[in-house]
């Protein structure tokens, strides 16, 4: 500031977490309280929503006493209580992102930006992404809307769409159909091999990639099984961290662009998600997992990230961080 302040007009208000559930649950009251808008909206109010739900339930904890207790003053109601679509709402939020993303789908299984939107690759794999990791959680999803948004996924790899373009879409792609939890022997042989196709022609341009491409390789190379091509990988994850440490904050770790980028796939939020989610696929203890775990949580502005997505990916990479320590009480209870 150019100006001192003045302690009589001025208000710090000072969050903190004490654990990494307590953490990922401040954003959640961002992401239920969003308006329904286009897919992308739905599907980050959704699966965040799902996973915290069930976190609660296996917890036994009151979902409204939880939001009491960690929301700050200035997001309660007159008499201190939760907003009207808060925590205690999610099981409803849920049902109705579901019902809204079946209405949102297109008749070839495909999802674009808005309901009936063009076909998008992208947005189609967040959905099956989504669609995985709350099948994997025990969550009930559609089999017809799961099973069509698979079949259109696999088409679009093996369509080729825009591979000279944006080989990390096409990670993002192969990834969401390699979270399937169907072993690699198991499919049949044309699936199977549009899958090592892929990834196949994604390794060979590996060093064209940014690191959330590489962050998505790595993630579907451990679906795969790809254990001659993991060591490399890793090496590349590895070699493109930024690290810094503070007094403040002790070790960090961080991928991709904080400023000037337009892909979110770029971005460092969204990068540093998924190279969490990719170290954790490869080696749970990898110890870069602890300082991307405290980028994140640094990175937040008032329990959020700057928008729904980065925010849902963030939540779901600390969520994955605080099962692989044990950590899915502190500070809840």
């Amino acid at each position: 500031f150019d100006q001192p302040l003045d302690p009589a007009r001025t208000t710090v208000e000072v969050q903190v977490s004490p654990g990494f559930i307590p953490a990922l649950i401040e954003a959640l009251p961002y992401l239920v309280d969003y308006p329904y808008g286009c897919v992308e909206q739905t599907m980050s109010r959704f699966l965040p929503a799902a996973i915290v739900a069930k976190l609660l339930h296996e917890l036994k904890l009151d979902p409204v006493a939880v939001e009491r207790r960690i929301l700050p003053p200035t997001r309660r109601g007159p008499n201190g209580e939760p907003p009207a679509a808060g925590l205690g709402h999610l099981d409803d939020v849920v049902a109705q992102s579901i019902a809204r993303l079946v209405g949102m789908q297109n008749p070839d299984g495909s999802f674009g930006w808005f309901a009936q939107g063009e076909a998008d690759p992208y947005m189609t794999a967040y959905v099956l992404r989504g669609l995985n990791i709350a099948r994997a959680a025990g969550i009930a999803v559609p089999e017809q809307m799961h099973e069509r948004a698979y079949e259109r996924t696999m088409r679009f790899l093996a369509e080729k769409f825009e591979p000279a373009l944006a080989p990390a879409r096409t990670a993002w792609v192969l990834a969401a159909v390699c979270g399937l939890p169907v072993p690699l022997d198991r499919l049949d042989d044309a699936k199977r091999q549009i899958l090592l196709r892929t990834f196949g022609d994604l390794y060979a341009v590996r060093d064209n990639l940014t690191p959330a491409g590489i962050a998505l390789l790595t993630q579907a190379a451990a679906a795969l099984g790809r254990s001659n091509e993991l060591p490399v990988l890793r090496r590349n994850l590895e070699n493109g961290v930024v690290r810094a440490r503070s007094a403040e904050f002790g070790a960090t770790a961080q991928w991709g662009r904080t400023t000037n980028y337009y892909d979110g796939l770029e971005g460092a939020v969204e990068t540093t998600a998924l190279s969490l989610q990719a170290l954790l696929a490869i080696d749970p203890q990898h110890p870069l997992a602890d300082a991307a775990a405290a980028w994140l949580l640094v990175n937040r502005q008032s329990g959020r990230w700057s928008n729904t997505r980065d925010t849902a990916l963030a939540v779901l990479a600390l969520h994955g961080y605080a099962r692989s320590r044990g950590d899915v009480t502190g500070g809840c209870r």
